[in-house]
């Protein structure tokens, strides 16, 4: 049966082109160029497709976010341990108070002469002692956290002014990205109605062709013919293929590939002829 499908389609267009010879017109070639021009919006749609999805995945807008993310983790965790570092600062110098106030009641007591016993004299004195060696640990703790909360202060101000940046960008750039793919979908929604105007010109048994083709390969259906050699599959065209192709008779497909082939000028007619 396919065979038999394919002798009626090959008799129908014969007998179209046969009757356009009459006219003076090559109205075969005319329309499998038109056939080119559909493949060739074909392709525009594909590669409107492949530049979405690279729009969509772009590496540099995937790094971009990928920073961002990180630099908003480092900003967290330098505030978290800002807010530790400020919380144990202020404990530190509530307790280097209490000890200042401990020392100063013990001396007043040694020096005020309510204590008489020597005892009690040498373990206020020892206590003294003790308070005076906290009091230093305590100022040298203070020290080294008011330097950490300077630091943090720092960092976390520049980290806050990267995240602000960075998400400036980042923002814009999904912007941009976002406008880029509308324009394509809206370019995308219009290609089916301007393929279904181009086919209108064609005869339907040529589209079918082109169909059938396109849906075996899955690529492009139709190749031009250089220098003897068929574009889609850089295989050279036999010597009863070109004989075909200048008759003109019928669509021609390669034999190794399967495209319907397209002589696209005058000079590779030429070169079709001289195998005749």
């Amino acid at each position: 049966m396919l065979c038999q499908a394919g002798r009626t389609i090959k008799s129908v267009l014969s007998f179209c082109y046969d009757r356009m010879v009459e006219k003076g017109e090559d109205i075969l070639n005319t329309a499998i160029k038109k056939l080119y021009d559909v493949q060739e919006l074909d392709q525009e749609v594909q590669s409107l497709k492949k530049k979405k999805e690279q729009i969509k995945e772009d590496p540099e807008r995937e790094e971009l976010k990928k920073r961002l993310s990180r630099t908003e983790e480092a900003l967290s965790e330098d505030e978290k341990t800002l807010a530790r570092t400020v919380k144990e600062l202020h404990r530190k110098e509530l307790d280097l108070q209490q000890t200042s106030e401990k020392k100063e009641e013990i001396r007043r007591k040694l020096y005020d002469g309510s204590v008489t016993s020597m005892k009690e004299m040498e373990k206020m004195t020892r206590m003294n002692e003790e308070l005076d060696e906290k009091e230093d640990d305590l100022e040298n703790s203070i020290l080294t956290l008011m330097m950490t909360v300077e630091e943090k202060e720092e960092s976390v101000g520049l980290l806050k002014k990267e995240v602000k940046e960075l998400g400036k960008k980042f923002e814009e750039d999904e912007k941009q990205a976002e406008k880029e793919m509308q324009q394509i979908d809206q370019a995308l929604m219009a290609m089916p109605e301007k393929k279904e105007e181009m086919y209108k010109s064609i005869p339907k048994e040529l589209v079918d062709r082109y169909e059938e083709v396109s849906k075996r390969r899955q690529e492009k259906p139709v190749a031009l013919v250089k220098n003897k050699v068929c574009t889609g599959c850089r295989v050279g065209i036999s010597v009863f293929v070109m004989r075909e192709l200048k008759k003109g008779d019928r669509p021609i497909q390669c034999e190794s590939c399967g495209r319907i082939l397209y002589l696209e000028n005058e000079q590779e007619r030429e070169k079709a002829g001289e195998e005749g």
